[in-house]
């Protein structure tokens, strides 16, 4: 097996290519017409003790941002209708003359302009993500049928390295797995399973090889990969999270924090912590960066 090498917390960690699993008694031939099954992903395989897990995430998950911006704006256009309807009052008892009529009546009209833009935006906008989020939620569930008793949290594209090739497909999270389905491979990563995840960069390689993934190594460097260190000794490395999508979202509100990477990230940190001890009282660590 090819012998590679992954820098963690200022020392080497030995790694390796995972093997295939040798070949099972053979199966009845499908039809000819059949999907040719997925493959599970070649990932590498570690020794020792994990990396120590960065600080849980303490921001709110993005469909909490999401609902407190909503609230917000709720909250704000409430104030503007109790507002108007005090000064309404205060014209009615003053009786006021024609020009403080004709003032009130102008404010009448742009507290209603006001109001009917920004309940027409918040309707685009809910039913856009409503929209993307039952669509995803459908292949989520159609791709991994087995976990029906779980939630749907998020799905994002991404990339995931598969015997030292980057695979494209998409990413679904669960309240209890973390699957991947892509060109010819599929994978499904029980949390409980999950002992560290490394934010990390991906450093090209000559001749076009494999790239050279590697823990951030300082605070302010922009991290774009993920890496999942299981029980199983193998080490998932998820990149390449497309922009596309989060760029068309932000069109509609700015409510929302972070690039694809970051968002993706929020969600898994927050479900992962949800679904099992972190870090594990069974896993082997090394001892915490400072």
């Amino acid at each position: 097996l090819k012998l590679q090498f992954l820098y963690l917390i200022d020392r080497a960690l030995p790694v390796t290519m995972g093997a295939e699993t040798e070949a099972a008694p053979s199966a009845p031939a499908a039809p000819a017409n059949a999907p040719a099954p997925l493959a599970k992903l070649i990932t590498l395989t570690y020794n020792g003790p994990v990396p120590y897990p960065h600080p849980a995430v303490t921001a709110p998950t993005p469909d909490e941002q999401y609902e407190q911006y909503m609230k917000e704006q709720a909250d704000r256009e409430a104030k503007r209708e109790a507002e108007l309807a005090a000064e309404k009052e205060k014209e009615k008892s003053a009786g006021g003359g024609m020009f403080g009529k004709l003032k009130l009546a102008a404010k009448v009209v742009g507290s209603k302009v006001q109001s009917a833009g920004t309940q027409f935006h918040g309707t685009v906008e809910q039913k856009v993500r409503t929209e993307l989020r039952e669509k995803e939620q459908a292949k989520w569930k159609a791709s991994f049928p087995e976990q029906s008793n779980a939630v749907f949290v998020c799905s994002y594209d991404c990339k995931v390295m598969h015997g030292g090739a980057q695979v494209s497909g998409v990413m679904s999270l669960s309240s209890t797995h973390l699957n991947f389905k892509g060109l010819g491979a599929c994978e499904s990563i029980p949390l409980a399973s999950v002992l560290s995840i490394q934010r990390c960069v991906v450093l090209p390689t000559v001749h076009g090889g494999p790239p050279y993934i590697l823990p951030v190594p300082a605070e302010h460097v922009i991290p774009e990969c993920l890496q999942l260190f299981t029980t199983s000794r193998q080490i998932y490395q998820f990149l390449d999270f497309p922009t596309a999508q989060v760029q068309y979202t932000a069109q509609l509100t700015s409510s929302i924090n972070g690039n694809a990477f970051e968002r993706a990230y929020n969600f898994i940190d927050h479900t992962w912590r949800a679904a099992t001890p972190v870090p594990s009282p069974s896993g082997e660590y090394q001892p915490p960066s400072h």
